[in-house]
């Protein structure tokens, strides 16, 4: 088994064309994807999907209302700091409540509303038995949809954490206040400090309420390069015979809706999925050399600990991969979260580099990757694979290191 980078910066490049769920282009995307797999001598499933709701409507929800709450908080600090502090509070609740609302929403999948759009995910499995008993089915996973917004996702991110920041800086001042008023009346420059940060947050929900998803990125970081790993892996590993491992190929759709491809998964995966011997691995946004992190987990900021990433961290120093631990941001939306928040296994590897500034605009092209950066990713996930095989590695469930 040798993972070649060229093959999959060719797939990628076969890819890279603007490919919003609902567009023809998404459709094109699909059947290459599909196209390749069957070419290649997999058994391939598509597994269409409704989409009914998306989580933008609940995001300009949340973002009007925390204005709303932000500005009330401005107004009434100076007579009723403990009244500010709350509404600054409500701020700093309100992203994560919604955010918990669309999963569960997205958990139940459709409603009696006509669906809007469809989409497709697909799975591609080595034909033939299956070896029995397995240790271990490895699913390896990355979109291929795309989408295009008026801010790019790292800036999408900045905003987010500045809104955050800044509400929890007016929420001490008005506490503050509230314990002490003469820290208003005897030190106006208090208010007058903390009304920058402020002002900020205003300004930054007031970008993110005005951007608008469209479909004008070709995605060549965002998602093509990780597609392509996957094609290329899916390639190299045609003629390999696995006897501890299963590998499954999985190509999501809709990941760019609220990550409802990777939903509908785990609807459909609940019964006949053996947890204790699954694990998910997800690629997104590789390509840049010495770029990748490993990522895990649900919940905002906790950083990778399982014994699957602790794998992952072996291989890459053994190999001589860079590798860094990142933690789930405000905004960053992966495929592996639905899995983890249902308690299936499930990991990321992604790519941090400041070519990220590019994702979702029309700059996102092939150009932003290369062979040597997608090699990386491709020869770390391979070697993962043979460590899995020859050590007989188990399942049973995360497992913390």
């Amino acid at each position: 088994m040798t993972f070649h980078g060229e093959r999959a910066f060719w797939y990628a490049q076969r890819l890279s064309f603007p490919r919003l769920v609902g567009t023809p282009g998404e459709r094109q995307a699909a059947a290459a994807v599909i196209e390749t797999f069957t070419t290649l001598g997999y058994e391939v499933t598509e597994q269409p999907f409704p989409i009914t709701r998306t989580p933008w409507g609940w995001m300009r929800v949340a973002l009007t209302v925390s204005l709303v709450c932000l500005i009330g908080a401005r107004l009434t600090v100076a007579r009723f700091p403990l009244i500010a502090a709350a509404l600054c509070v409500l701020v700093l609740c309100g992203l994560p409540v919604v955010e918990r609302l669309w999963r569960s929403l997205a958990r139940r999948g459709g409603s009696a509303t006509e669906p809007a759009l469809h989409s497709s995910n697909i799975i591609a499995r080595r034909p033939g038995a299956r070896p029995a008993p397995l240790s271990l089915t490895l699913y390896l996973m990355a979109h291929y949809d795309s989408k295009s917004q008026t801010i790019s996702l790292p800036t999408r991110i900045v905003l987010m954490v500045t809104a955050g920041l800044g509400s929890v800086v007016f929420a001490a001042t008005c506490l503050a206040a509230a314990l002490s008023p003469a820290v208003v009346t005897d030190s106006p420059w208090l208010l007058a400090v903390a009304t920058v940060p402020w002002a900020l947050s205003i300004a930054g929900l007031l970008v993110l309420l005005a951007a608008r998803t469209e479909n004008r990125s070709p995605g060549g970081l965002d998602n093509a390069g990780s597609v392509g790993v996957l094609l290329a892996l899916a390639e190299a590993l045609r003629e390999v015979e696995f006897r501890e491992i299963d590998v499954v190929f999985v190509s999501t759709g809709a990941e760019e809706l609220g990550l409802l491809g990777a939903y509908a998964l785990v609807r459909q995966w609940k019964a006949q999925v053996d947890r204790s011997r699954a694990w998910v691995l997800n690629l997104d946004g590789v390509g840049v050399e010495g770029a990748l992190r490993v990522t895990e987990g649900a919940r905002l900021l906790v950083r990778p600990r399982s014994r699957y990433a602790a794998l992952i961290r072996r291989i890459a120093d053994r190999d001589g991969i860079p590798l860094r631990d990142f933690p789930i941001l405000p905004g960053l939306l992966l495929d592996h979260i639905p899995f983890s928040a249902d308690g299936l296994p499930a990991t990321s590897l992604i790519g941090v580099s400041a070519r990220a500034t590019h994702i979702h605009t029309e700059r996102d092209t092939t150009d932003l990757i290369s062979p040597a950066g997608l090699g990386e990713a491709g020869r770390l996930v391979e070697g993962v694979m043979q460590e899995l095989e020859g050590s007989g590695f188990r399942g049973q469930g995360s497992g913390k290191t």
